[in-house]
């Protein structure tokens, strides 16, 4: 529930300034005990100095000191910085803080919605410096969905045969709080009552063409006390209810255009009555767009394009100047991969040099154009490289590399051959290979780069 607390703050309201915030505080605290998610806004105003002059008096116009919000304590400090206006009690502008609180406050749609007038003089109908009349604020507060208008008297003098009606169509009351005594307990049956009203509902927007059946459909209502009894309908969006049913949709047809609201009242077993109203349009086409407005009339065109700009929707025009031929850049389907265009100073990708043979390698490939026969000569006493190179053992540990002619390889060498570091490359095999001279035979063979030192 959204509840906006509407109060004066000049004249006699804050000679007694604690027992006017109570009231305040009173009705804040019945509401919350009533419904489990609430929120307050105010609004204050003052009123005009004489009849026939368009100054606030004071400065003080309608003012919105805080906006809907579920925090308390934050309608209560905005309470606290109040300077009251001096004055008296004629001329004030209870209108226009209405119609402050209506146009400018962020009610949500689907909440129930109440407006707590507190003061201690009537509004001025019309209102002298915005012509406002009781007939204005009751129809902004039906299209509100609507707001019900509660009016806490304060002095007894609040209640004229116009804000009685206007309190009485909205579906609101005006509550006698004049007497300090009796106050707290008015202000909570009020409250009480308020809250366990009915909850009104009527599905809507609605579009129709003229001549149509429309079925006005308010199942959404409910009551927490009881069982909805009856419905009533307002198809003119006057506030008067012409039809009634006990069934929960109406089915009407409109035979002329109309824009506006329509409404439904629903009373349950209690005797208490909620109402609920949402918007209407009625035209030629049924699009939802006012016949005098649409570029279109008679054909049904809701977003009401006009591609030409001669006032002629595109629905009805025979020559809105869409064009028929493919123009430069449309296509169908998913458009082109661009062609990539290359740069002045492209990059070049250096691959990385081919790994190493593994430590673990156990022998040197030697490349061979034939199968190697079986060794003729003095076995080579080469020691097989390891990760860990040891003192070269004295037993003969692999067979001897042959030559591609079938002759043992001359004078084999103490060190271990060195590990390719590039692909091997094929022989000739017609060629002969050229014998290198023998090194000396040392006590230590010498380490291969690298190695750590194990030992002679």
């Amino acid at each position: 529930m959204d509840v906006a607390i509407i109060l004066d703050i000049s004249g006699g309201m804050f000679d007694d300034l604690q027992a006017t915030l109570k009231k305040v505080k009173d009705a804040m605290a019945s509401f919350t005990r009533n419904n489990s998610n609430v929120r307050f806004a105010l609004v204050t105003y003052s009123g005009f100095s004489t009849d026939g002059l368009v100054i606030w008096y004071g400065g003080e116009m309608p003012t919105i000191r805080s906006r809907f919000t579920s925090d308390v304590s934050a309608i209560e400090r905005a309470l606290g910085e109040i300077t009251p206006t001096p004055g008296g009690d004629n001329g004030e502008g209870v209108y226009s803080a209405m119609m402050e609180a209506f146009t400018r406050l962020d009610w949500r749609p689907g909440a129930q919605k109440r407006t707590v007038l507190i003061a201690d003089a009537p509004p001025v109908d019309p209102e002298q410096r915005t012509g406002y009349t009781k007939a204005d604020v009751e129809q902004k507060a039906y299209e509100l969905d609507p707001v019900e208008i509660y009016a806490f008297d304060t002095n007894g003098w609040l209640e004229t045969p116009e804000l009685a009606d206007l309190t009485t169509r909205t579906g609101g009351q005006i509550v006698k709080v004049n007497n300090p005594r009796t106050a707290p307990d008015a202000i909570t049956t009020a409250v009480e009552k308020a809250s366990n009203k009915p909850f009104a509902w009527l599905d809507g927007p609605y579009n129709r063409a003229i001549g149509e059946s429309l079925t006005l459909d308010a199942r959404g209502s409910y009551s927490k006390n009881g069982n909805i009894t009856s419905y009533e309908w307002d198809l003119n969006g006057d506030g008067d209810f012409e039809v009634s049913s006990t069934s929960p949709t109406l089915e009407h047809t409109w035979h002329a255009a109309y824009s506006g609201l329509v409404g439904v009242r629903v009373t349950d077993s209690t005797g208490a009555t909620s109402m609920a109203t949402t918007k209407l349009d009625v035209s030629i086409d049924g699009d939802g767009v006012p016949d005098e407005v649409d570029n279109c009339p008679t054909v049904y065109n809701y977003g009401q394009t006009d591609y030409d700009g001669d006032g002629i929707g595109d629905a009805c025009d025979d020559t809105h100047g869409i064009p028929t031929e493919r123009q430069p850049g449309v296509f169908e389907g998913p458009p082109p991969t661009p062609t990539p265009t290359p740069t002045a100073n492209p990059t070049v990708i250096t691959p990385s040099p081919a790994p190493t043979s593994s430590a673990t390698s156990t022998t040197s490939p030697t490349p061979s154009a034939s199968p190697t026969p079986a060794p003729t000569g003095i076995p080579s006493s080469s020691p097989t490289p390891t990760q860990n190179p040891t003192r070269p053992p004295t037993t003969p540990t692999a067979e001897p590399p042959q030559s591609p002619t079938g002759e043992p390889t001359q004078h084999p060498t103490q060190e271990p051959p060195p590990v390719p570091t590039t692909a091997p490359i094929s022989p000739d095999p017609t060629q002969q290979p050229t014998p290198t001279q023998p090194p000396s035979r040392s006590t230590t063979p010498p380490l291969r780069p690298g190695l750590p030192n194990t030992g002679s």
